[in-house]
């Protein structure tokens, strides 16, 4: 292997595209996108973007096995997201490839975060018998003692650098398992991209924004608790529950509507992006009420449009955020009745300093050149 070849692996998830754009702008020759997917599929949940040759490969197809004997001609492997459908990449690739694992946080969340889940989601929880995810927390210190033994522990060790969404992850990840993964900086998606035609848009409205996904690691319902101590006169409350776990989502829009009626509007079906932050720009507030990173395009949208934005003050992605010089409140020590700018939008002074840092931090060029940098890591 005379020059650098970098291979990509995918699946099928909404984030591609956006990924495999940020790479083709980076300019950096020789770079192949593979998305794996499952046997027994036939049809992509999320529409490949026409131009970026992604080759679309069935597990254990005849291509696919010829994908695992041609690693040796790759310098770099890139794994994104880490799932048991990759983990085979990792155990074929050659002792002299290095492995970069683009970390987007829910693959490796589960085993090594305390706790994602507060009180009223906890007894929704045993409510629907979901002892799998409401007892996990409590075996955590045992899941971290076998975990090295397990497939995916061993091949962790095997990874060289990873690129997570924020560099907290790693430093947990290398503090709980172990580990000595190298960090490199990287952004997932571009603000031009999160807003669109939006960029030059504005917070027009005096709505609430709950959450951005249909989770119980949103925390729905202890977000519900909290603001039926509000006079909301006539906001109304925007929840987006069109992507996650359809069943939570349904649920939750019955314990909406019966505890806010019709100021409560639920977000079930997809909608275009153009759309979507319409909708967003309609409010004055946002609330992210997870306990681990999650939501981050979304909050990025909400502060360049000058939404005041609440996260919960032990999610790691509060921290970084104010680390960065971002105006972002803790739902815990704001969010409060006591606070009379507690559903307001945010001063526009607040705002301009905001867009300054968002700009510089997450804009296209910058975000381009860090893309551009993971290569220069590998020299």
């Amino acid at each position: 292997m005379n020059e650098s070849n970098h291979l990509h692996i995918f699946h099928d998830e909404k984030f591609t595209n956006t990924i495999v754009s940020q790479f083709l702008a980076s300019k950096v020759p020789n770079q192949s996108f593979v998305l794996i997917q499952e046997e027994g599929i036939n049809e992509l949940v999320y529409s490949i973007k026409p131009g970026h040759h992604i080759r679309i490969i069935k597990k254990n197809s005849i291509k696919y096995k010829e994908l695992l004997a041609s690693l040796p001609n790759y310098s770099t492997l890139f794994i994104h997201y880490l799932c048991d459908l990759k983990l085979e990449f990792i155990e074929n690739a050659p002792p002299n490839t290095k492995i970069i694992w683009m970390c987007w946080g829910q693959d490796i969340h589960k085993l090594i975060i305390p706790k994602s889940y507060l009180p009223q989601t906890k007894l929704l929880l045993k409510k629907n018998h979901k002892f799998s995810e409401f007892f996990w927390e409590y075996t955590l210190p045992l899941r971290l003692l076998k975990f090295p033994l397990s497939r995916k522990g061993r091949l962790l060790k095997r990874i060289d650098y990873c690129c997570p969404v924020i560099k907290e992850d790693l430093i947990l990840i290398n503090r709980k398992l172990k580990l000595n993964i190298q960090y490199i900086p990287f952004h997932y998606g571009t603000l031009e991209n999160f807003l669109g035609e939006q960029l030059n848009s504005s917070c027009r409205g005096n709505n609430i924004l709950v959450g951005n996904s249909s989770s119980y690691a949103s925390n729905h319902l202890d977000v519900f608790k909290e603001l039926q101590k509000f006079n909301l006169g006539n906001r109304k409350l925007i929840v987006p529950l069109n992507y996650g776990d359809t069943e939570y989502g349904k649920e939750i829009s019955e314990i909406g509507y019966h505890i806010f009626n019709d100021r409560f509007i639920a977000i079930l079906s997809f909608l275009p992006i153009i759309d979507y932050n319409k909708m967003v720009a309609s409010c004055s507030v946002a609330i992210f009420n997870h306990l681990r990173q999650q939501a981050l395009g979304n909050i990025l949208v909400c502060l360049w449009l000058g939404i005041r934005v609440y996260l919960n003050n032990d999610s790691p992605l509060y921290d970084s955020l104010k680390r960065k010089g971002l105006i972002v409140y803790s739902i815990q020590e704001a969010l409060i009745i006591e606070n009379g700018l507690a559903l307001e939008k945010m001063a526009d002074d607040d705002v301009a300093k905001n867009k300054v840092i968002l700009l510089k931090e997450f804009g296209n060029v910058n975000t381009v050149d860090l893309t551009k940098q993971i290569f220069d890591y590998l020299n």
